[in-house]
């Protein structure tokens, strides 16, 4: 009987420590999950603070510094001109607006550019020797921007760069004379960074390798998080005593993301 009462003291303990690991576990797990929805909240609101505020700055630079009537009265004679002509303008439009383009660089503006109703590049503030080339295929905001005269917003990868685009047609004397895009670049890690939190981008790696320029595609790297994905390096999560902690976390938990 005594041996029988210990089996069933042993059993009894085995079973509340079974239970009570289990209740633990899942604590652990719902504070997890908690924690991790909060973090993604959390992320979110700044990625829309910083996106409302670019915008605003965005727009207040459309209005003040483009959308005037003696830069886009140069700009329009660029539509019916010759190569000769066209290269002239170009010049006169990057001297008028180039220190302008240098301290929104600043801002982290990415790219400014002029281009023609028909989706060709007039002049790239950040490649200015690169023009003429035809974006209807490789840039849908630009083509739509230039059919339907709205204006487009949202995170684009280009032949240059990516970034969060924002296109707005243009007008002179009530005629349509094409869009400007101007773009700023992943700045949250910038912005937030005295947050001690890590942004980053995945892009895409087939759409990035059909839109970049061959050059351009040094500029990325492959993501330990996924095979399907690139980070740009600029932006790159891993630095200094924390690269090889992220790194183990990214090797982690791929097959999780993979799956």
């Amino acid at each position: 009987m005594k041996k029988r009462k210990i089996i069933i003291a042993i059993f009894a303990f085995i079973i509340v420590e079974l239970v009570s690991f289990m209740f633990i576990e899942f604590l652990h797990k719902k504070e997890t999950t908690n924690y991790l929805a909060e973090k993604t909240t959390e992320t979110e609101i700044k990625l829309s603070a910083v996106r409302c505020s670019y915008k605003i700055m965005v727009g207040t630079l459309f209005k003040q510094i483009i959308n005037k009537p003696h830069v886009l009265e140069l700009y329009s004679r660029a539509l019916d001109a010759d190569s000769i002509r066209k290269n002239e303008i170009r010049d006169s439009l990057y001297n008028l607006l180039s220190p302008t383009y240098e301290e929104l660089k600043l801002s982290n503006i990415r790219q400014f550019i002029f281009i023609f109703p028909n989706n060709e590049t007039f002049l790239r503030f950040h490649r200015p020797e690169k023009f003429g080339d035809d974006l209807t295929d490789i840039r849908y905001s630009v083509k739509m921007a230039n059919q339907t005269k709205q204006i487009y917003t949202g995170f684009e990868e280009g032949r240059s760069y990516n970034g969060y685009r924002n296109i707005f047609s243009i007008y002179y004397k009530n005629k349509h004379i094409g869009v400007i895009e101007i773009s700023f670049s992943f700045a949250i890690n910038i912005l937030f960074k005295e947050d001690n939190d890590v942004f980053n981008h995945m892009i895409n790696k087939d759409i990035a390798n059909f839109k970049l320029n061959a050059s351009q595609r040094e500029s990325y790297v492959q993501s330990l998080l996924s095979d399907e994905y690139l980070h740009e390096k600029e932006f790159l999560q891993y630095k200094n005593d924390t690269a090889n902690i992220l790194k183990q976390i990214d090797k982690k938990i791929k097959p999780i993301i993979a799956s």
